[in-house]
């Protein structure tokens, strides 16, 4: 039977087998017949499709996920027998080429566990269509991708939305375009996977970009927060909490500091906040200070008033001593005379002197007639009284013999067998005398303490002081304590304009000092008073750096960087001059752009001189909020990083 062509009138071409023309015809009027228009699918069909392709993609993206390392052995299994085919080597010598980890993996024929199988067993264990199912409408194809993309979404760093957004909705939107842009083209496949890799990675850049631009800290601009964010450096609260609660921000790092400085160096809402501040904290450091020393050491009390104090108590010793000494009880002093009539003898020069002094005090000659002695004769004293001030004469004459040891040693001697003869005669007198001479050490115990902080040869050894303070009463202990109050407090005052000047006169001499002061102040308030120099120290250099103009080349470099800190995207410095007629026109340009710049700069220095000023509470909850914000931006930059990684997991799932 012969064939006819015909031409139907829609265009169509038909070939129809009849026995002639006419009965071809014929058939062409009952097949070419106008084919009815198929309505699309509604709205819910449309739903329903986006439901299940999104589920059947979110199982095939578990399975493609969960098969991977099958795959990947498949394809390694791919390549050889593609080598033993091609002659280049045979899989034999091909796996005995490999390390002993790969080739263990193709000498024993493995399980199949890629990425196939295991939708095909989920298929076959539903007993549905369950990952093999095709998408019925175009936003089905679209969901059956983005559900394929959804494990992507699980774990790595960013939020939600962010992980949510850059590793699943952009690279699987992409990757599905490509592929129907390129559908039943040999191409597709890897369309399919360049549109992964570029939604993907595009999407984590531009998400990086934002993170970037946008402000972490609440009521600061964007420029503000990265700049306290980078400033506020990990030991930032240590440094705060060390220096208390009149620390400002701008004492926590070098680089607050710094940024403080290039504020207060640019006129603007931010230049008077942080001058005024620093201005008025210096003020305060006199009161401070004092403060600190009161409640630590308590108030100082002047040497010369406890001196005076000390003389009103000696002065009542004098009456007792009168009353004592009216005793008709002879004192004994012939031996003592008899020893210093053969000293007399065997001395000679500044000793010999000083031993007949002694004589004429014990023995005076009278050289008047009287009822006590002969005239031009000695007389050895025996009143108590006239014995008692023969003592005082050689404490006074000791005194005298600075220069001359040997003759003071000769003194001390019969000062002792004075004393002694003394005391057998008068018992009470050796309590009095007991009194007296605590009263004595307490007045040396002060002098001592005003020399704790010398220097030099003259400096007191730690263990030497703590041997003199195992050896005195606590009367005389708190006297060297007030000594030296009164010194560390005469120091403070004329040291109160140099505060390095202050730390290093009573934090020098290595570590005497400091253990000195511990000693006689006690460790824990020694530690706080240094601690406090430490604080107003700081404080005084802040103000030096920022208020007294003291480091130009770091305020200059900081102004730069703050210029380039805070960028505008409105910036017209790109911005070309053609179709200006006139030169006047570059004039305004400039002069708005200019105004533009100020305005910007000023808004991020306004901001930086409010935070860098805060102190107590307010300050303590920034830098909670700093920290945040450095965790929030770091976890940004982790999930940008994170980009490339995400990016081969896209590549799998658009296989």
């Amino acid at each position: 039977m012969p064939v006819f062509e015909i031409q139907a009138p829609d265009g169509r071409t038909f070939e129809i087998d009849a026995p002639d023309q006419g009965a071809a015809l014929q058939a062409l009027g009952s097949i070419a017949r106008p084919r009815a228009e198929t309505p699309g699918p509604g709205l819910i069909d449309t739903g329903i499709d986006i439901a299940k392709s999104f589920g059947s993609g979110v199982v095939r993206g578990a399975a493609q996920l969960a098969g991977m390392g099958g795959d990947i052995a498949q394809a390694g299994e791919s390549g050889l027998q593609a080598m033993a085919k091609a002659g280049l080597s045979g899989r034999r010598e091909a796996v005995a080429a490999m390390p002993a980890w790969m080739r263990g993996i193709h000498e024993k024929p493995a399980p199949d566990v890629s990425s196939a199988a295991i939708m095909r067993g989920i298929d076959n264990a539903t007993g549905l269509p369950v990952t093999s199912r095709e998408p019925e409408t175009m936003p089905g194809h679209f969901a059956r991708t983005i559900g394929e993309f959804a494990p992507n979404a699980i774990g790595g760093g960013g939020s939600i939305p962010f992980r949510v957004g850059v590793g699943v909705v952009a690279p699987a939107v992409a990757s599905e375009a490509a592929g129907q842009l390129t559908k039943g083209k040999p191409s597709e496949g890897l369309a399919r996977i360049a549109g992964a890799l570029a939604g993907g990675v595009g999407g984590g850049m531009a998400a990086a970009a934002v993170n970037n631009r946008r402000s972490m800290i609440p009521g600061m601009s964007g420029p503000s927060s990265r700049i306290m964010e980078k400033a506020v450096t990990p030991d930032a609260e240590r440094r705060l909490a060390e220096l208390g609660p009149d620390a400002m921000l701008l004492d926590a790092s070098p680089d607050t500091l710094r940024w403080a400085q290039a504020v207060a160096t640019r006129p603007g809402e931010g230049m008077a906040p942080v001058i005024d501040a620093v201005t008025r904290r210096n003020q305060g450091t006199n009161a401070r200070l004092g403060l600190e020393m009161d409640q630590t050491l308590g108030r100082p009390q002047s040497p010369e008033a406890f001196i005076r104090s000390n003389d009103e108590q000696l002065a009542q010793f004098q009456p007792l001593y009168e009353q004592v000494t009216q005793l008709n009880e002879p004192v004994h002093l012939q031996h003592v005379w008899d020893q210093l009539r053969v000293a007399v003898l065997q001395q000679s020069g500044e000793t010999q002197r000083v031993l007949r002094q002694i004589e004429d005090m014990i023995a005076p000659v009278f050289r008047e007639e009287g009822s006590r002695g002969v005239p031009g004769q000695r007389m050895l004293r025996t009143n108590p009284r006239e014995v008692l001030h023969v003592r005082q004469e050689l404490d006074q004459l000791h005194g005298r013999l600075g220069d001359s040891p040997k003759a003071q040693r000769e003194v001390s001697e019969y000062r002792r067998l004075v004393d002694e003869a003394l005391g057998e005669a008068v018992p009470d007198l050796k309590i009095i005398d007991q009194s007296y001479a605590n009263l004595m050490r307490e007045r040396e115990a002060l002098q001592r303490g005003s020399q704790i902080f010398d220097t030099g040869k003259e400096a007191i050894r730690p263990e030497d002081l703590i041997r003199e303070r195992q050896g005195m009463t606590l009367p005389q202990r708190e006297a060297m304590r007030y000594g030296a109050v009164a010194e560390f407090d005469r120091r403070v005052g004329t040291s109160m304009n140099d505060l390095q000047a202050l730390r290093s006169s009573v934090m020098s001499a290595g570590d005497w000092n400091p253990a000195k002061m511990a000693e006689v102040f006690g460790g824990r308030e020694t530690q706080r008073i240094m601690n406090a120099i430490d604080r107003e120290a700081a404080f005084r250099e802040a103000y030096n750096k920022i208020a007294q103009n003291s480091q130009t080349a770091q305020r200059l470099e900081s102004l730069r960087t703050l210029d380039r800190e805070a960028p505008d995207p409105r910036d017209l410095r790109g911005a070309t001059l053609t179709g200006l007629a006139l030169s006047g026109g570059k004039k305004v340009v400039d002069a708005v752009r200019n105004r533009i710049d100020d305005a910007r700069v000023g808004r991020v220095s306004a901001d930086l001189g409010r935070a860098l000023t805060t102190t107590g509470n307010d300050r303590d909850a920034l830098v909670r909020a700093i920290r945040e914000a450095q965790r929030r931006r770091k976890n940004g930059s982790n999930a940008t990083r994170d980009m490339l990684v995400r990016a081969l997991m896209n590549a799998q799932a658009a296989r």
